[in-house]
C-alpha cells in the first residue's frame, strides 16, 4: 500500500512560516545597521556640537570681559568730556581706544556698523573727546547686539546637543540590549539629563513614551543636524 505524500497545504504553511521568520531577520539586521550607523553619526554630532559651545562659550567670555572693560572707559572719557569736548585727548587715550576697536572687531563678526568704525591715526592732532566718546558708544552698541547673537547661538547649540545626546543613547540602548527603549530608560542612561522630549511618540496600547525609530529611520542626522534641526525626512 502507497504510503501518503507530503501534505501540501501543511508544507505551504511550514514555508510562509520560514519566509516570514527569513523576513523578521533580514528586517531586524537591517534597522540594526542603520541603527548603528545613525548611532556614529550621534557620536561624531555630539562632539562637533561640544566643540562648538565651548567655542562659543571662550567667545562669550571674551566678550564680556571686553564690555566691562569699556563700560568704564566709557565712563571715565564721558566724565573728561565735560568741559574739555573741543580739546583733544591723550596719546594714551587714543591708544587704548583703538585697542577697544581692534579687540572688538575680534571678537564680533558680520556686525555692519562696527566694521565702518576705523582706528584713530596716531599721527597729527589726536580726536578731540566727543569723537572718542562716539566711538566707544559704537563698539559698545555692537558688543550688546553680539551677545544676544551669543545668547541664541548657545540656546541653539544646547538644543541640538540634546537631540543628539537622545540619539546617541536611545541607539546604544538598542544596539545592546535588542528592544526599544523607553523614555525613562534613555532619561536614566543620561542622568535625567540632556533628554530631548521632541525623540519620543506614545504607544496607543501601553501609553508608554518610547523612542521614536521610525523617525529616526527618516532623518539623515548629517543634514538634520547641519541644517539646526529643519531637514529631517530624507
Amino acid at each position: 500500500m502507497a504510503q501518503p505524500g507530503p501534505d501540501p497545504k501543511k508544507a505551504n504553511a511550514k514555508a510562509a512560516r520560514a519566509a516570514a521568520a527569513a523576513e523578521k531577520r533580514r528586517v531586524a539586521e537591517e534597522l540594526r545597521s542603520r541603527t548603528a550607523e545613525q548611532l556614529e553619526a550621534a557620536k561624531s554630532t555630539v562632539e562637533r556640537l561640544e566643540g562648538q559651545f565651548h567655542a562659543t562659550s571662550e567667545t562669550a567670555a571674551r566678550r564680556d570681559a571686553l564690555s566691562s572693560h569699556l563700560k568704564g572707559f566709557y565712563a571715565e572719557i564721558d566724565k573728561l568730556t565735560k568741559g574739555k569736548a573741543l580739546m583733544p585727548v591723550t596719546d594714551l587715550v587714543v591708544e587704548r581706544t583703538n585697542e577697544i576697536v581692534r579687540d572688538a572687531k575680534a571678537i564680533v563678526e558680520g556686525d555692519t556698523y562696527l566694521d565702518r568704525v576705523k582706528e584713530f591715526v596716531p599721527a597729527g592732532d589726536n580726536p578731540v573727546y566727543p569723537d572718542v566718546l562716539m566711538t566707544a558708544r559704537t563698539v559698545m552698541e555692537s558688543l550688546e547686539r553680539f551677545k544676544s547673537r551669543l545668547e541664541a547661538t548657545e540656546k541653539q547649540i544646547a538644543k541640538l546637543f540634546r537631540e543628539a545626546r537622545t540619539i546617541q543613547a536611545a541607539a546604544q540602548l538598542y544596539l545592546d540590549n535588542d528592544f526599544v527603549p523607553s523614555k525613562e530608560q534613555v532619561k536614566a542612561v543620561l542622568g535625567g539629563k540632556f533628554i530631548s522630549d521632541t525623540w519620543f511618540s506614545t504607544d496607543e496600547t501601553s501609553e508608554e513614551e518610547s523612542f521614536d525609530f521610525e523617525r529616526l529611520d527618516r532623518c539623515r542626522l548629517e543634514e538634520y543636524f547641519s541644517s539646526g534641526g529643519q531637514r529631517e525626512v530624507a
